[in-house]
């Protein structure tokens, strides 16, 4: 992965004719970004806790707030009609 962005990243610059520092710095920190996003589910998955759209673990994952959601709305239909 960190070649694949390493190399995107050569062939931009390669394009607009200026390689940059700042350039591999921020794909860096994306690079980074991305393995901590992968390491975080990974803890989540094994400690089995619920994750939410994010990758990150919640208390309260987003599947069960759109489902409250569709609840409520359905609930006041009901009621409407």
């Amino acid at each position: 992965m960190t070649i694949l962005s390493l190399s995107l990243l050569y062939v931009v610059s390669k394009r607009i004719k200026q390689v940059r520092i700042t350039k591999l710095v921020i794909a860096l920190i994306i690079e980074l970004f991305g393995w901590l996003i992968t390491f975080k589910r990974i803890q989540s998955s094994i400690s089995g806790e619920p994750e939410n759209f994010s990758g990150f673990p919640s208390e309260y994952g987003l599947f069960e707030i759109v489902k409250s959601q569709l609840n409520k709305k359905q609930n006041f239909m009901e009621i409407k009609f």
